[in-house]
């Protein structure tokens, strides 16, 4: 059973060719050599799942496989709606990053949420720490979460086996560690999300120690290199539900030039709401 500190969590489906152009763009970044390549849009909304208690969920993973073989578009949104209106303070939003640190787009995140006093959590990729140690060491003295997203990103070995994926997210834990002595959490996020995997990948990371997150409100940055600003917000606003716990995906690894020029925005956008900000730990 997976506990998130009352959180509900959901998941993304990519398609392998957005994976693999997603994996491009990190490795490309590590180098600061960013040419944007030209990815083909979803015409759908994301595909987005708030499981209560996952090891419920995974009984029902059938059931789970039959709709991802039916919807093979990347993304629908089935999040449910907050009915009641909430006090403000009873909502939080938990901003993640995942695929960083970057020397581009890392420290202009940073230089934001420091401006604003708020804490996010980073999914860091192990091979981006060491040509980005200044970078990762920032996120930590700053109060940052550091969350794991394995040490390669490689999905095509990655999913092979649950074994792989354990592997991946080990290596990752050992070099965060080399990075930052004393790093105890066992927080983890799945490339491209954990439930559209098969539930043996789950019971294998959760074996191994891990708690994994997934989100249930993405800006959809993935996509391709900059995505236009207004398509970010547009992407937020069509699977945003004023939800009381309210986990967002975006990424930090170099070309996300607009998703540094949305921040702002969907911070004030949030905050307006009334929620707070917290770090999942």
């Amino acid at each position: 059973m997976l506990i998130v500190i009352g959180l509900s969590s959901g998941y993304i489906i990519y398609k392998k060719s957005e994976l693999k152009t997603q994996k491009a763009l990190i490795d490309k970044g590590i180098h600061n050599k960013i040419e944007p390549i030209p990815e083909k849009t979803p015409d759908k909304a994301p595909i987005i799942v708030l499981p209560v208690d996952d090891s419920k969920q995974d009984k029902k993973d059938n059931t789970a496989d039959k709709i991802n073989n039916e919807k093979k578009d990347d993304h629908k949104d089935i999040s449910k709606p907050v009915n009641k209106p909430i006090k403000k303070g009873d909502k939080v939003a938990y901003l993640t990053f995942d695929d960083g640190p970057s020397v581009g787009i890392t420290p202009q995140i940073l230089d934001i949420l420091k401006k604003n006093n708020i804490k996010a959590t980073f999914f860091v990729i192990g091979k981006n720490i060491a040509p980005n140690k200044d970078i990762f060491l920032r996120e930590k003295s700053e109060g940052h979460a550091i969350g794991n997203h394995t040490f390669d990103h490689n999905v095509d070995f990655i999913y092979k086996a649950p074994k792989n994926l354990v592997d991946e997210f080990k290596q990752g834990e050992s070099t965060i560690k080399e990075f930052y002595p004393g790093y105890k959490a066992k927080i983890v996020r799945f490339p491209g999300g954990s439930k559209n995997r098969p539930k043996e990948y789950r019971e294998a990371v959760r074996a191994a120690g891990y708690k994994y997150f997934d989100w249930n409100c993405l800006t959809k940055d993935a996509e391709g290199a900059n995505v236009p600003v207004d398509q970010l917000d547009r992407n937020i606003k069509q699977n945003f539900t004023h939800q009381k716990d309210l986990i967002v995906l975006m990424h930090d690894s170099d070309g996300k030039d607009t998703t540094v020029e949305y921040l702002p925005q969907l911070i004030k956008f949030l905050e307006d709401d009334g929620y707070i900000f917290k770090t999942l730990n």
